[in-house]
């Protein structure tokens, strides 16, 4: 390990060299990272390793080194390109070497395209307090894909900047090591923000789709994966009779993955007040909102650094999955959200879950799928910063608590994939748990940086304490 690591770290520092060398426009970020992780249990607490691009090994201590350099792009430029790689060596349970981000990038205009594995989560908001995304959280590897994108609002022609559009199309690789091997992921998302951008009310919808397709199924064979399976893939349309599975022939071909999104800005001079929604989507009766009630709400505060500094954002969350498109009359509806009969491994990658964190795989029939998704939960962030005698710059702190009840998951689906003798095996009482994390970082220079990590969870699921002392010496590089 030792050994591997040390070539990892001169490959490198020679890409760093070369990329001073060659970095012409933009702005340039080397960066060294040391983190330790111990938990008093068997596994670490659940906020020290969730939404950390599963860089972090749940399963007990961690060592982490980390080297990246990264030039991103100028958005005053027409035309610019960047890079990023971030390496990670790991001694834990179950040690590694990865790379993080490995990525190649260039923009013409507000459109840019990049190719390789980026660090990527998606949805009409974005804050490293939330719980993330129920589609892409950023709660698991980075994953090697090709995408175009309009990442900023563009205004729509004629509109007189009322309204403007973002978005963007992407084709992405699962990889094998998984219960079907060699699926693709296709993605796409738009959005579209009402008024002009310095009105006091601004609105934001947005919708995205996702689907988990193609592939080697170890007892159906190969699964469509043709130009025109494509095709349908895109549009969302049912698979071709003679050489889909059957459930895909009466609904959408592959495992679709989406939401709907809507969010509402004020701003009030002196405090932003973010409300948003998103409601999940699995299936076309989810497309009709049969089970409103399900999905994300968020409520963010972001106060004026002259108001406050010890309170700079308050984040409010609350997660329910109970209703999964109940029909009139029923508890629990048969949508089983994350989870594919056909892939069964569902919406994760590399055993852990793309969207909500919260949602937990399991073994079950030998192989790794979604055991408890049926889940409602409250979550509060806080953020800020105060002085200390320490350092000229201020101490950084971030606080996260999590309350969930959990009810395993059901099993109601038709055809060959249900066990008949036991139609809901996993289905479990209710469970509740809380996770909370404290998270301090102090500047020391321009250059170095101390963080702290305390994790500690109380429940019915997990009960862990742990802690991670890391050290970060980052050098910014500026034309």
């Amino acid at each position: 390990m030792i050994r591997y690591s040390l070539k990892i770290i001169l490959a490198t520092l020679l890409f760093g060299c070369f990329a001073i060398s060659t970095a012409a426009q933009g702005q340039l970020e080397l960066k060294s990272q040391s983190h330790v992780l111990f938990g008093t249990g068997g596994n670490l607490p659940f906020w020290l390793h969730s939404n950390k691009y599963g860089i972090y090994d749940k399963e007990g201590s961690n060592l982490l080194q980390s080297f990246s350099f990264q030039k991103g792009l100028a958005h005053n430029k027409l035309i610019d390109y960047g890079f990023g790689v971030d390496v990670v060596g790991r001694l834990s349970a179950n040690e590694n070497i990865l790379f993080n981000e490995l990525y190649g990038e260039a923009k013409v205009g507000f459109i840019e395209l990049y190719a390789g594995k980026k660090k990527w989560s998606d949805g009409i908001w974005s804050s490293g307090l939330s719980l993330g995304s129920l589609i892409w959280s950023g709660n698991t590897a980075t994953m090697p894909k090709i995408m175009i994108r309009i990442p900023e609002y563009v205004p729509v022609p004629y509109t007189n900047r009322y309204l403007s559009f973002r978005g963007y199309l992407g084709h992405g690789w699962f990889g094998d090591n998984r219960y079907v091997e060699g699926t693709y992921l296709h993605e796409k998302a738009l959005y579209l923000r009402l008024l002009q951008e310095e009105f006091p009310v601004n609105g934001h919808i947005g919708i995205i789709h996702n689907v988990q397709w193609a592939g080697k199924h170890p007892t159906l064979g190969d699964l469509p994966d043709s130009f025109g399976d494509y095709l349908r893939i895109f549009s969302g349309r049912a698979g071709e009779a003679n050489t889909s599975p059957g459930g895909e022939v009466i609904n959408a071909l592959g495992n679709t993955v989406g939401a709907y999104e809507a969010r509402l800005d004020v701003d009030l001079r002196n405090i932003d007040i973010s409300a948003y929604r998103q409601f999940f989507i699995e299936t076309s009766v989810s497309t009709r909102l049969r089970s409103p009630w399900d999905g994300q709400w968020g409520l963010k505060l972001q106060m004026d650094e002259l108001t406050s500094n010890f309170i700079t954002t308050l984040l409010w969350e609350h997660l329910n999955t109970k209703e999964q498109n109940a029909k009139t009359g029923e508890t629990i509806g048969a949508d089983q959200y994350y989870h594919n009969f056909i892939y069964s491994n569902g919406w994760s990658y590399k055993s852990r879950i793309l969207g909500s964190p919260l949602v937990q795989l399991g073994p079950v029939n030998d192989r790794l799928e979604v055991v408890n998704n049926i889940i409602l939960a409250h979550h509060l962030g806080l953020e800020g910063s105060f002085s200390t005698s320490i350092s000229r710059w201020p101490l950084k702190y971030q606080l996260k608590t999590t309350y969930s009840r959990s009810y395993g998951r059901t099993s109601n689906c038709g055809g060959d994939f249900c066990d008949e003798n036991d139609p809901q095996p996993l289905r479990t009482e209710r469970k509740d748990q809380w996770y909370h994390q404290l998270k301090l970082t102090q500047k020391i220079n321009k250059n170095l940086s101390l963080n702290t990590m305390i994790g500690i969870d109380k429940g019915e699921l997990s009960d862990e304490t742990g802690f991670m002392l890391g050290v970060t010496y980052s050098i910014l590089n500026k034309e």
